[in-house]
Formats: structure tokens, C-alpha cells, sequence
């Protein structure tokens, strides 16, 4: 049941209403949008006109099915490199009323949920969000299947039974891009003396450049004669000769990966002689 003001209850009933829409990314930064014309502040949040902002193709269930909404913009005060670069990526939304006459009688919250899909289109920005329901969706128990369930570097916590235990910082290096192959995604470079192939599957962290603080899967390591990094993603900016960058060791997940590479299956989380299907033609 929703508590509203008697104040703010009078004004939505006599046409005050201003639709307010709060992000709040995964990071913690807080984005706000409304439908009115002027730039509102209720409740200590910064609601920033958005051209066109508008609700549409609204889905809503009284059970246990996911209920979906999309809204859209013309236009959002967030960097288009920020949107398609993930930092948006399972956001909190929350979707209010307010008085705009008098924000300071707060608001009335109509809907939560979290962002999916992102994207640009003719008309500019559309957003999907999906309701508390999704969380229900995935799996909340182990899997037991050939290949480790962990997370590499992973820690013991009361959530989970074992962890990898590795030490992260014990296998991240330091790089710098010295020339470029394929623009985005394919480049030689400096700095990282591991051997062939260790740092396949992992993930690397940019330092510096425009794509500082986004981090991309790798690919392939190869070490012949030069050392090449390829990344599974193509970076949202380009890269330059001279960009710096982290970058981890990574793991297929077989037992055999966990032996030669980390040393580590004592902690392993698999099941290798578990019975797979097996098709025949």
C-alpha cells in the first residue's frame, strides 16, 4: 500500500503531475529525468528535462511473471559512450510522480525495476526495464557439471560452497599498447612477459586513453616473436599506441587449466568424470 501526502494527493488530482524517472547506475551514480519542462529537485534528487520522455508498451502481471515497461528519450544528459559501454548495464530504475508546482511535497513511486536492453534509435534513446520478478529467473543453487563453478579469484563466503581462493593480484600485469592490428580489438604490446596463452580468457582493464575504467574479455594471448591481444569485444573508443592497461590470466575452467596453470585443484569445482551426453550419428 502507497503513502501519499494529502498535499501532493491534491495536486496530481488537479493536473500538476510530472513523471520522474531515477537511475541508479551498479557503480552508485544517480541519473534523473522528467517529463516537464524545467529542471525539478524532490527529494534530494535532480530531475533534468528530457526531451520526449515518454512510457510505452507497458507490460504488467500480478504473479510471479516478469512485468516490462520501455521508456524513451530524444535525448539524456548521459554520454552515448556511457550507455553503450555497459556502465547502464542491470541499473536501478525507479518511476514516480510528483507535483511540479511544489516538488518539495516529494513523490509517489509507481514502479522499480532494473535497465536491460539499451539502445539508440532515430527517435534517440530507449531503455527496457523489467521488474524485481527477473531476479526469480535465475539459477540460485550450484550446478554441477565437468567444468569449475567458480569464479576465478573467487573467496570462501557464507553464499558459497568453496572458491577458488587464488590471489588476484598475484596474476594481474601491466601493459602498454605499442601498435595497433585491427583498430578497437587486435594490437601488439609491451610490458607483459607471460607466456603464450596465459592470459587467454581473461580480462583486461584499460588505465589510461579514452576507454580508462572499462574492461573487455580477452580473446587470444599470443606470444610469437611480438606479444598480440585480441579482445572478444571491439573497445566502445579507439586505442593508441601508448595506452596502458591491466590485464589478468584467465581459465577455461577445465581441470586440466586448474593443474598446469594455477597449480590449484585442491580448490577445483568441477566434476571432470561427471557423465556427459553423448550423440551418435
Amino acid at each position: 500500500m502507497r503513502t501519499i501526502s494529502a498535499n501532493l494527493k491534491t495536486d496530481l488530482v488537479n493536473g500538476l503531475r510530472a513523471t520522474i524517472i531515477k537511475i541508479t547506475t551498479v557503480g552508485g551514480s544517480v541519473y534523473g529525468y522528467t517529463d516537464h519542462d524545467f529542471k525539478l529537485v524532490v527529494d534530494s534528487v535532480t530531475y533534468n528535462p528530457a526531451p520526449g520522455l515518454k512510457r510505452t508498451n507497458l507490460t504488467a502481471t500480478t504473479d510471479s511473471q516478469v512485468s516490462n515497461q520501455e521508456f524513451g528519450s530524444a535525448w539524456v544528459d548521459a554520454p552515448e559512450q556511457d550507455l553503450l559501454s555497459g556502465k547502464f548495464d542491470n541499473a536501478s530504475v525507479e518511476v514516480a510522480f510528483c507535483s511540479w508546482q511544489n516538488p518539495g511535497y516529494g513523490r509517489v513511486v509507481i514502479d522499480k525495476g532494473n535497465l536491460g536492453v539499451i539502445q539508440w534509435t532515430a527517435d534517440g534513446f530507449r531503455a527496457d526495464m523489467q521488474s524485481h520478478m527477473r531476479q526469480l529467473q535465475r539459477n540460485i543453487n550450484f550446478v554441477f557439471t565437468a567444468g569449475c563453478r567458480h569464479a576465478l579469484f573467487s573467496q570462501f563466503d557464507s553464499t558459497h560452497i568453496g572458491a577458488c581462493t587464488l590471489n588476484k593480484a598475484s596474476y594481474t600485469w601491466n601493459g602498454t599498447v605499442s601498435s595497433i592490428i585491427t583498430q578497437r580489438s587486435k594490437f601488439n604490446v609491451t610490458g607483459l612477459s607471460q607466456a603464450n596463452g596465459v592470459c587467454t580468457s581473461g580480462l583486461l582493464t584499460w588505465t589510461s586513453g579514452p576507454n580508462n575504467g572499462l574492461s573487455y574479455e580477452v580473446k587470444a594471448h599470443t606470444v610469437t616473436g611480438s606479444t598480440t591481444i585480441e579482445l572478444f569485444l571491439p573497445t566502445i573508443s579507439d586505442i593508441a599506441n601508448g595506452h596502458t592497461f591491466t590485464i589478468t590470466a584467465g581459465c577455461d575452467k577445465t581441470l586440466a587449466t586448474c593443474k598446469a596453470k594455477f597449480n590449484n585443484v585442491v580448490n577445483f569445482g568441477g566434476f571432470p568424470h561427471i557423465q556427459t551426453e553423448v550423440t551418435t550419428r
